[in-house]
């Protein structure tokens, strides 16, 4: 049994918190009280038996199939456990809920795309995220870690980065530190009818980050950039705002 629990840590890349007060700070960013929670890998269940004390009820997603059959045995009060892939779970079958969450660096990125794109179920997040994938949502115009999900997210959410978790803190121990931000919904800074092909637009451009924004328009749309201001045109892709991009999409809309 230890040896096919071992295989699922490797195949999940699963690190498991093993700190119960560093759970209990966790669920305390995520300021539950009385609601519905839905907690993303739920492992061997630190927080979810948390999570139940102040939930109104809890959906704990689990993919390893023998870690979710023992937290059904446990029986946790207002609790269903489901084993199932996060990513093909349907948020719209919720409503006005919290998520937490310890993410696997692999999958961090389809993670936070999900959220985002099902983000009218939610009501906020709180997510252990490995440090270099948390420095990217909250990250800096002109750096190198500023792209694409850094516009995504921040048009949808306001975001707190909360603490630091050291490796130790995780069993197998990572590589890397953690980081625990809180992401609350907020009203979108632009108004984008078609927001998949806004953001496709916006990181077709990101494709040429060391090349200058005339230059990537031209590689990643096939479009000869006129009639827009030659400042904007000579700056890196890294340097513009959301702003910039979304007034960049509309002029280009409009020809």
């Amino acid at each position: 049994m230890r040896r096919h629990s071992s295989f699922h840590k490797r195949r999940f890349g699963q690190h498991f918190l093993n700190s119960k007060r560093i759970a209990q700070h966790i669920i305390d960013c995520a300021h539950v009280t009385g609601e519905s929670v839905i907690e993303i890998g739920a492992g061997k269940g630190i927080m979810t038996r948390l999570i139940a004390a102040r939930a109104d009820d809890i959906t704990a997603i689990e993919i390893d199939s023998t870690l979710a059959a023992r937290l059904r045995q446990e029986k946790i009060p207002n609790t269903v456990v489901l084993q199932k892939d996060f990513l093909a779970v349907s948020l719209r079958e919720f409503r006005n809920t919290v998520v937490i969450g310890n993410i696997p660096y692999a999958i961090s990125t389809a993670i936070m795309h999900k959220l985002v794109s099902e983000r009218e179920s939610i009501k906020r997040i709180v997510l252990t995220l490995q440090k270099e994938f948390a420095q990217r949502l909250f990250a800096e115009k002109g750096t190198t870690q500023y792209g694409p999900l850094t516009l995504y997210v921040g048009c949808y959410f306001d975001i707190t980065k909360e603490f630091v978790i050291p490796a130790r803190f995780f069993t197998p121990s990572p590589k890397v530190n953690s980081v625990v931000v809180a992401l609350e919904k907020k009203k979108p800074s632009i108004t984008v009818v078609d927001e998949e092909k806004f953001f496709a637009f916006v990181n077709g451009i990101f494709r040429y980050r060391r090349k200058s924004v005339k230059n990537a328009i031209e590689h990643s749309v096939s479009y000869t950039a006129h009639g827009i201001e030659r400042k904007i045109l000579m700056k890196r892709p890294a340097d513009l705002s959301l702003m910039d991009y979304y007034l960049l999409y509309s002029r280009m809309k409009q020809r």
